[in-house]
Parts: C-alpha cells; sequence; structure tokens
C-alpha cells in the first residue's frame, strides 16, 4: 500500500508562489536564483527554503506568499503585522 505524503506547509507555499509565476523558470528569474535551485528545494533536496529567498518571494509575490508562511521558524505573522 502506498501512503502520499503531505507536503510541509512551508513547501506547500512555495508551490503556490511559483503557480502565480507559472513557471519555475519565471518564478527564479523574479527572485534571481537559478531554476535548478529552485527544482531542488522544491523536491526536498538540501536544506529547506533558504532564508534569504523569503523577503524576495513575499515582494515578488505582492504579499500573497509571505515569509512567515515559507519559513514560520524565523518569522512570525505578528512580526509580518507589525511592518
Amino acid at each position: 500500500m502506498i501512503v502520499a505524503m503531505e507536503q510541509p506547509p512551508t513547501l506547500e507555499a512555495l508551490r503556490r508562489a511559483v503557480a502565480i509565476f507559472e513557471t519555475q523558470q519565471a518564478f527564479a528569474k523574479a527572485i534571481g536564483v537559478p531554476q535548478s535551485r529552485v527544482s531542488e528545494v522544491l523536491n526536498g533536496e538540501g536544506r529547506g527554503i533558504p532564508a534569504e529567498w523569503c523577503p524576495k518571494i513575499e515582494a515578488a509575490t505582492e504579499g500573497r506568499v509571505t515569509r512567515s508562511e515559507l519559513r514560520p521558524d524565523l518569522w512570525s505573522q505578528s512580526e509580518e503585522a507589525a511592518q
């Protein structure tokens, strides 16, 4: 029996951000990183979403995907509300 594993909420947020741009290539260009690196993170390779991407993603998506959704370990929603 194969059990589908749920994606962590942070990866779901990253997938939503990519979907806004329709392609990984367009998303990568918007945040200034190589498309191959986006693919690696989405596939669970490496150590998760780099912290330095989060403010760039939040800006590129015009707040539709927030840094606290991407890295709740670093940013809380209350901090975002104060900004």
